[in-house]
């Protein structure tokens, strides 16, 4: 779903570029980060994470951008936004089988739900395709100057935390995606974009330069799909339990993110980061796994009423049988 944003006043780039660590603008001081969700999908045997982002971003300039970099070159493509609504689906649904699964009513208060992202040699363009309402390039840098330089020809300058920012992913020789918003009429019309490329490890865009925190604190949600538990290696991450994903709403996440071949036994884990970016960090959010995802609960529903009246009956049988021991 397209989202239309009026540049000239506060810009929400609603479902912007999905690894938008680092926001660009012919003023750098005029794009700041506010509130986030991510949904990562990772499949381990084929070690791919297919990684996609809504998120607000403040800046009143007409033309800006953000650069999203990742160890290998992303494959992309636009997102469904109700992509976003299947986790918190899943886990009601899931709550409901819990309940169906017991034989009997639970007894005193009731469970709280947890709460529930240039030289030839030394630049090269490796992609270029316009999607969602952005000018996606993926360029390798392997010298910092010379990707400063690519931004200038564009019109977007950097000061001193951003340039640290590329450095610090040159050094890694990590590619960069840019995604360039050229509003028409002064109307920015956006969707959330998929990135899905092969890492060791999955991780989420964690760094974000000085210049792009902004005075406003913000948060970041994250939906972690992965055949296991799994939990962010920092420890402002608050994670809830994991959730086995039911095999309807795992249609429903492959049909509105693209990604056609989940992993299976997928499981669901809500983390989230508040306040949120965070001072101080200098590298990204990386997650581990750590034990299995439970089973699907089975429906006792049914059975329910049979089960009371066997309880009863046994009950009876036994305090019947003392009472002829007795005579």
């Amino acid at each position: 779903m397209k989202r239309k944003v009026f540049a000239l006043a506060i810009a929400f780039a609603a479902g912007a570029a999905s690894h938008a660590c680092c926001g660009v603008a012919p003023n750098p001081f005029d794009v700041q980060f506010g509130q986030q969700e991510n949904i990562i999908i990772w499949d381990p045997a084929t070690k791919t994470e297919h990684f996609i982002r809504r998120a607000s971003f403040k800046s009143k300039n007409k033309e800006f951008g953000f650069i999203a970099p990742t160890p290998t070159v992303p494959d992309l493509g636009e997102v469904d936004d109700e992509a976003f609504d299947v986790a918190s689906k899943n886990f009601t649904a899931y709550e409901k089988a819990k309940r169906d699964a017991e034989l009997l009513p639970p007894i005193g208060c009731g469970r709280a739900e947890d709460s529930a992202a240039s030289g030839a040699a030394k630049m090269e363009i490796l992609q270029q395709i316009d999607l969602a309402g952005y000018r996606a390039t993926t360029i390798r840098a392997r010298d910092a100057k010379a990707f400063r330089a690519w931004l200038a020809s564009n019109n977007f300058k950097t000061e001193a935390s951003i340039e640290q920012w590329i450095e610090f992913y040159v050094k890694k020789d990590w590619v960069f995606t840019s995604f360039i918003v050229k509003p028409i009429d002064d109307v920015v019309e956006t969707s959330p974009v998929r990135m899905s490329f092969k890492t060791e490890q999955p991780f989420a865009p964690f760094y974000v330069p000085k210049i792009n925190r902004g005075l406003e604190a913000g948060s970041l949600r994250i939906a972690f799909y992965g055949p296991g538990a799994y939990e962010g290696e920092h420890s402002e991450v608050k994670s809830s339990y994991t959730t086995p994903v039911h095999e309807d709403f795992a249609k429903e996440l492959s049909k509105t993110t693209g990604v056609e071949k989940l992993p299976k036994f997928l499981g669901v884990t809500s983390m989230s980061i508040d306040p949120w970016p965070i001072a101080n960090v200098t590298d990204d959010l990386y997650f581990r796994r750590t034990g299995n995802v439970p089973r699907w609960p089975v429906n006792l529903n049914p059975v329910k009423p049979y089960f009371g009246v066997a309880i009863l009956g046994l009950v009876a049988y036994r305090v019947m049988k003392r009472a002829k021991a007795k005579v």
